[in-house]
């Protein structure tokens, strides 16, 4: 899940934004491209041209333009509309990762006082029945697994902690560059 959740911040973060402002900047470039060649389709003409002809090359250059521009608009609003989409589903993620965070809690504070308990009755069973009895080095090995156990909750729960600081973190940047982007309601 760690994995799963970092590549989400990645792709919201990297793909959501980046792409979002590269489509801009490549929609821009795509203008400025169509209208020099609609100058230069123009200038080709000559001053010999009819005025028919010159009307009809401007047209010709305005439509192309505003195709691009209608294909730029679209091309935006589904950037614009997936990152959206994307978080709004990132407050979903943390809730999830928040109840698993809350349960891991549970449990390494049930294998603490496990391992507490287990601890002070070893130390019963070794001044009752000496440290080398077999009975003492059994019960040695049940609180060695109960201290594994504890370790490995206490290594899940901090990575959920790191997951959930990580979605944030993410989530309250894009919810900072949505609130900056041009939209129509702006």
């Amino acid at each position: 899940m760690a994995d799963y959740m970092d590549k989400v911040g990645v792709i919201l973060t990297a793909e959501g934004v980046g792409s979002f402002t590269s489509a801009i900047k490549q929609g821009e470039n795509a203008l400025r491209q169509l209208q020099a060649e609609a100058r230069r389709n123009v200038a080709s003409l000559g001053s010999g041209a009819k005025a028919y002809d010159i009307y009809k090359a401007k047209m010709s250059g305005l439509t192309t333009q505003m195709k691009q521009s209608a294909s730029n608009v679209n091309n935006l609003k589904d950037k614009y509309d997936a990152l959206k989409k994307s978080t709004s589903e990132i407050p979903k993620e943390i809730e999830k990762l928040s109840n698993a965070f809350r349960q891991k809690q549970s449990v390494l504070k049930t294998n603490g006082t496990l391992l507490q308990s287990q601890k002070e009755h070893l130390k019963h069973l070794e001044s009752t029945y000496g440290k080398s009895s077999i009975a003492v080095q059994k019960y040695k090995e049940t609180v060695a697994n109960t201290s594994k156990s504890y370790k490995k909750t206490e290594q899940e729960v901090k990575s959920l902690e790191t997951q959930i600081k990580g979605l944030n973190s993410t989530l309250s940047t894009q919810q900072k560059e949505l609130g900056a982007l041009p939209t129509k309601n702006s």
